[in-house]
């Protein structure tokens, strides 16, 4: 994946295993694939990209299989939990990282203000005046993109992303995260506008 994607490994890649690797590339294959991308146009959208493989999951993030941080990617053990469930939510943490890469969460804004989301009123209506304050959910006017997508904008343009990617209709027995197969055509147009930038 260094060689095609430029992605790198860091901090305990011989945790990896070759079954988890071709997962997560078939993650990365469907997002390049789903974005009418090559190798190259990845690069340019992703121009640092690390990943991690983690064997304990922290405290603070237990429930989560993987996490992004700015320009790496943890992976949990539960992020193998099962196979497409590894490749979705490769896909997943990849759009996470795109976000901050265009700006640090623009592309996220962006899409909040697309669907009419008003982060900043639901703050103000819970007494909190700066979304930094811990408030960072929102209320669309639309359906999100999954349940776990109304969590918050992040959430939001990550599911998204995964809606696109494996075609709108990811059923899954995490119900929580996917169960909204008809994702709507301004997150699909918004998504897909996104990738045509490339």
């Amino acid at each position: 994946m260094t060689d095609n994607y430029g992605i790198e490994f860091t901090e305990g890649k011989c945790d990896w295993t070759l079954h988890e690797l071709r997962l997560v590339d078939g993650g990365v294959k469907q997002f390049i694939t789903a974005a009418n991308w090559d190798n190259a146009r990845f690069r340019v959208a992703f121009p640092t990209i690390e990943l991690r493989r983690l064997k304990y999951i922290p405290p603070l993030y237990w429930q989560h299989a993987a996490t992004s941080e700015f320009d790496n990617i943890l992976f949990y053990d539960r992020s193998f939990d099962d196979e497409q469930w590894a490749r979705i939510l490769t896909t997943h943490e990849l759009a996470h990282v795109w976000d901050y890469h265009e700006g640090f969460y623009s592309i996220s804004s962006e899409l909040a203000a697309e669907v009419e989301a008003d982060r900043l009123a639901e703050c103000r209506s819970k007494g909190q005046e700066h979304p930094r304050s811990g408030c960072i959910g929102f209320t669309p006017t639309q359906k999100p993109a999954s349940i776990y997508g109304g969590t918050n904008r992040f959430e939001d343009w990550a599911e998204s992303v995964v809606g696109v990617a494996y075609n709108y209709t990811v059923t899954y027995e995490y119900d929580i995260w996917y169960n909204n197969p008809d994702l709507s055509s301004l997150r699909v147009n918004f998504v897909k506008s996104w990738f045509a930038k490339y």
